[in-house]
């Protein structure tokens, strides 16, 4: 499910820096995910955050 609202209002209400992304491949298209979020004009350091550095981060990798 791609709902901007939704995802704006997580990252007005959390912040960017504790927001995670994730797709559930097979079953939706990775173009799709990088659509969504291209559509989202997120900073570089944002988008950065939610697709990769908050994961690293959390899960210590």
């Amino acid at each position: 499910m791609y709902d901007p609202e939704a995802m704006q209002l997580c990252l007005d209400l959390i912040g960017p820096e504790r927001v995670l992304w994730s797709m559930d491949y097979p079953y939706v298209k990775r173009q799709d995910s990088r659509d969504f979020l291209a559509s989202m004009h997120l900073s570089d350091q944002d988008l950065a955050m939610i697709s990769q550095a908050n994961a690293e981060r959390l899960f210590k990798v």
